[in-house]
């Protein structure tokens, strides 16, 4: 079989954050460290700690 999968991580409303596309044939797991790289490439750095 042939297609497309793709991995999105979205923000609270659903806004696209990260994608990234691979075949079907692929399971999901090995496509979570790329998907969460591309939000990050997206949105930036957060901080790591917060200033109350």
């Amino acid at each position: 079989m042939t297609g497309l999968k793709r991995s999105v991580a979205s923000e609270a409303r659903g806004v696209p954050l990260g994608l990234v596309s691979a075949g079907t044939n692929r399971h999901d797991s090995p496509l979570l460290a790329p998907t969460l790289e591309a939000a990050k490439d997206q949105v930036g750095t957060t901080p790591c700690t917060t200033v109350a």
